[in-house]
């Protein structure tokens, strides 16, 4: 028995299986770039991976994935990713001829695929025709579960590096004050000797 497709939940969900392929790209080619491109790239993982039920917006994220991976098959990060994305806000429609025409050779290359408005769609859909509705909701839902996993991962990352932050920023502020302390107490002995010279 075929499944059917073209239900607007199952397009919802297939959009999120190609995204969570998409991120497992990314992944794999992260180890290529230094230590302040993948901070950038990172940023934009985050806010990509902001939840939406909107087909649209994944549409969107989608190929704001699609267009980091190209940048990352040629080894070059190029606008937007040179700047950190600091808020889901910060994403502008993007239009699928545009993205597709940016696409080098090593792209296709590499991810094999030809379609990119729907990166993995079609395969998706004909691993799933042959499977019973059992196996296709399985699959599914361990696909949520993964991209959940991810999201989650993400969250306690973030965390962490903003816990890193505040350490660092108390640490400084000590500092600061260490040395406000050591500067006050000079001027003040400065003081104390002008007057002794004062007096005399």
């Amino acid at each position: 028995m075929k499944s059917n497709f073209s239900s607007k939940e199952n397009e919802l969900d297939l959009y999120d299986i190609e995204f969570i392929g998409l991120l497992h790209e990314i992944d794999l080619r992260m180890d290529n770039f230094s230590h302040g491109d993948q901070m950038k790239i990172k940023s934009w993982v985050k806010n990509l991976m902001f939840p939406t039920n909107i087909i649209k917006q994944k549409k969107n994220r989608n190929l704001y994935a699609i267009k980091l991976i190209n940048n990352m098959i040629n080894e070059r990060i190029e606008e937007p990713f040179t700047k950190f994305c600091k808020s889901p806000h910060d994403l502008i429609w993007l239009s699928v001829e545009i993205v597709k025409s940016e696409l080098s050779k090593k792209f296709y290359d590499e991810i094999k695929i030809e379609e990119v408005e729907n990166f993995g769609y079609k395969k998706n859909m004909e691993n799933n025709e042959n499977k019973s509705p059992e196996e296709i909701e399985k699959f599914k839902l361990n696909s949520i579960i993964n991209s959940l996993i991810e999201m989650n991962n993400q969250k306690d990352q973030i965390i962490q590096e903003n816990e890193n932050e505040l350490n660092e920023l108390k640490k400084n502020i000590l500092t600061l004050e260490k040395k406000t302390k050591i500067v006050k107490g000079h001027q003040i002995n400065n003081r104390i000797k002008n007057a002794e010279k004062g007096l005399k």
